[in-house]
């Protein structure tokens, strides 16, 4: 392969740093949420695993030298990709009709407020998620902040990176393929939410949750991921990171706002 096959173009190039710079404004933006998280994360049963040192500077940091060192990896591997793929543009106009923008907003919004009222259910079920809804509340604002990184910082790097590789892993199997990259991706973004949960909780190994738990939290993210990875596919990034940001408004800003 030539050095000039992996020379990004002007629009790419343009894309790249937009996307870069929104993923590390986003993850910023997400600090505040996560130092509350876990701070509580002692709320659990007997459990003393506690973050109480954690500190702004120290999650801001830390997110920093992952952002600027680490990220633009992914999303310079995902502008190559993309060039081997049959996927929609990051944003194109021809699909941006009130159509489209209802769907993705509607999608989004249902998806945002039926998770938690899946939660609500599992919660009979998990006291671990019974005790976690009770307790851990790091209130609207903060949960409005951290909706932008997960619409902006996962559609990047789950749908933009991770699903174009995994189309081209499967590009002939067509259709078939498609389908099956949008699931596999899905699951592992189920997969990943597990230890982040394991630090909230305060536990050290996601082997301590009970089978329910990881149940609930791998079906419940894979089920969005499907449906964001669908508007990826056929209505473009952009509509995918509209669509995921108003499911985490919903569910972290105003589902909080009525229940007690």
């Amino acid at each position: 392969m030539s050095l000039k096959k992996l020379k990004l173009t002007k629009q790419e190039s343009s894309f790249f740093l937009l996307l870069w710079g929104l993923c590390i404004l986003s993850s910023l933006l997400g600090v505040p949420y996560t130092l509350s998280l876990l701070q509580n994360a002692d709320i659990v049963g007997n459990i003393t695993y506690q973050f109480k040192d954690v500190s702004y500077q120290s999650l801001i940091f830390n997110s920093l030298v992952s952002d600027l060192i680490v990220l633009p990896f992914p999303i310079y591997f995902g502008f190559l990709i993309r060039r081997h793929i049959s996927v929609a543009k990051i944003i194109d106009p021809a699909l941006i009709s009130r159509r489209n923008l209802m769907l993705g907003i509607m999608a989004g919004l249902a998806i945002g407020f039926l998770l938690p009222v899946a939660d609500v259910i599992f919660s009979h079920f998990i006291p671990e998620l019974r005790t976690l809804m009770q307790k851990s509340k790091p209130g609207p604002l903060y949960g409005f902040l951290a909706s932008f990184s997960g619409g902006i910082y996962e559609e990047t790097l789950t749908r933009f990176f991770l699903t174009s590789l995994l189309f081209l892993l499967f590009k002939r199997l067509k259709v078939f393929g498609a389908w099956l990259a949008i699931i596999l991706a899905s699951l592992i973004f189920g997969f990943a939410h597990l230890p982040v949960l394991a630090q909230i909780l305060g536990v050290n190994s996601i082997f301590a949750f009970s089978g329910l738990l990881v149940m609930r939290t791998i079906l419940l993210n894979s089920l969005a991921g499907i449906v964001f990875g669908w508007l990826y596919w056929k209505k473009g990034l952009g509509l995918a990171i509209l669509s995921h940001f108003l499911a985490d408004v919903a569910a972290h800003v105003i589902v909080p706002l009525f229940m007690p």
